[in-house]
This record gives C-alpha cells, sequence and structure tokens, in this order.
C-alpha cells in the first residue's frame, strides 16, 4: 500500500463486495454509514471543508462507483468516482459543493459508497 498518499483519518475498515448474481443483490454494492451509530457517531460536519477518503484494492481492477450524501431533511447529493487497481485513490469531497446541492451537512442522515459487481468478490480498503 503507499501510505504516503492516504489521508490522515483515525479509522479505517476492509470491504468485500460479492460477486455479480448474487441471490438478492443489486447492480452496484458497498456500504452505508448511518448516523447514531458506531460508523458515524456524529451527524454535524458544517464545522469541515471536505470529506477525504481513500480507496485501495490489491486486484488490477480500475472500476467507478458512485457516493451519495443524505441529510435528515431527505435531501440528497451524489457523485460517481473512479478507483483505480493496485493504487490509493484518494476522493476529496468539497463540503461546500454538497450544501450548494442544498444538503443540510449539520445533519447527516447517512453516507454511502459503491461499487459495480464483477464476475469475483472484489476486496478494498
Amino acid at each position: 500500500m503507499d501510505f504516503a498518499r492516504m489521508s490522515h483519518g483515525e479509522s479505517g475498515m476492509e470491504f468485500t463486495v460479492a460477486p455479480a448474481g448474487t441471490p438478492g443483490s443489486r447492480e452496484n454494492a458497498g456500504w452505508t454509514t448511518w448516523f447514531d451509530t458506531p460508523s458515524m457517531p456524529t451527524n454535524d460536519w458544517s464545522g469541515h471543508d471536505y470529506l477525504v477518503f481513500d480507496f485501495w484494492m490489491p486486484t488490477d481492477l480500475t472500476t467507478s462507483g458512485v457516493i451519495t450524501i443524505r441529510d435528515t431533511h431527505g435531501v440528497a447529493w451524489g457523485t460517481r468516482y473512479t478507483i483505480r487497481g493496485r493504487r490509493s485513490t484518494t476522493i476529496r469531497i468539497p463540503l461546500a459543493e454538497v450544501t450548494r446541492a442544498g444538503v443540510d451537512v449539520s445533519s447527516i442522515r447517512y453516507f454511502s459508497a459503491s461499487i459495480p459487481r464483477q464476475a469475483e468478490p472484489v476486496t478494498g480498503y
């Protein structure tokens, strides 16, 4: 892993997206962090300028995905992103852009990120 390029957060996670054709699955899969759970202990992001995080996948796969941020009023902002295999991909979201879309960044309900399912399971960090 290229740790020199990684953002400097306080936690990380591993995720695995099950392959295409998994019973009951959708075309895309990933994770969602919900307010008032250990994954998102605070939902007031108004004191921050950016949401920054990194993806790293140990395969040669390059893929695109979707990020969604929704507030407690039901207003959402979304964007597409590209992840390149075997390298760190930094995602940097200006929260001013999210606010301009009408999302109340002082009252976030959830954040989700997903990628398309592949023929084989995909693990990322």
